[in-house]
């Protein structure tokens, strides 16, 4: 979850899942910054912090990172802002146990 700062700024935080090599739960701050106020407008997107990460081996505690560059699609229904759709490329690594690359789908939903 986060909060939009503005049209432009999105700050928040997130938790994940991820089966790479083994098991492994990041946790991060998330910043995402839109290039427009316009209806389709590329973003970056970064997140970093910290991950538990364990397999076969052992378990270690690493350092996260991941960067995304994309499209946000603003969704409006009846002359109101309802959400946006986010589609990005980018990739993610955990210090010293495995670096993926993929695409990601989302939807954020305006509560106000």
């Amino acid at each position: 979850g986060g909060y939009n700062f503005n049209p432009y700024l999105f700050l928040g935080a997130g938790i994940g899942q991820r089966f790479v090599k083994g098991y492994s739960f990041p946790v991060y701050v998330d910043a995402r910054f839109s290039f427009s106020n316009k209806r389709v407008v590329p973003f970056v997107d970064l997140n970093f912090g910290g991950a538990y990460y364990k397999n076969q081996v052992g378990e270690k505690r690493d350092l996260y990172f991941a960067a995304n560059f994309g499209v946000r699609i603003r969704h409006k229904a009846q002359g109101s802002h309802k959400g946006d759709w986010w589609i990005s490329a980018g990739f993610e690594t955990q210090e010293q146990a495995w670096c993926n690359s993929g695409l990601r789908v989302g939807y954020s939903i305006n509560l106000f």
